[in-house]
């Protein structure tokens, strides 16, 4: 559990990524439950989150603090949707069971 705290964290309806991890340690971690019912994978590399993919399990408004994100794509059709951004924050609304690829 310690681990997977410092790999990534939810907590308030905002999921961040490798908050308590020496950066300049790579690291990855796959599927790790966030709350809000999503399952999150990522890779740090370089000093800089270089993978994000997010499962919705329940189609909920997912929040992800995590700088560096220029677009949010719909795994299935690849196509970009929408998101809002507050700062370092990206905001999406998902659908039941789809995949998101945050680039």
């Amino acid at each position: 559990a310690t681990i997977n705290e410092m790999l990534m964290q939810s907590h308030q309806g905002v999921i961040r990524l490798f908050p308590c991890w020496n950066k300049k340690s790579d690291a990855s971690f796959e599927t790790l439950r966030a709350d809000g019912a999503f399952l999150v994978s990522a890779e740090l590399k370089n000093e800089k989150v270089s993978s994000l993919k997010i499962k919705s399990l329940k189609g909920r408004n997912c929040t992800v603090d995590c700088s560096g994100i220029k677009s949010v794509v719909n795994k299935a059709d690849g196509k970009e949707i929408p998101f809002t951004r507050a700062g370092d924050r990206v905001s999406f609304e998902t659908q039941k069971d789809a995949e998101y690829i945050l680039i």
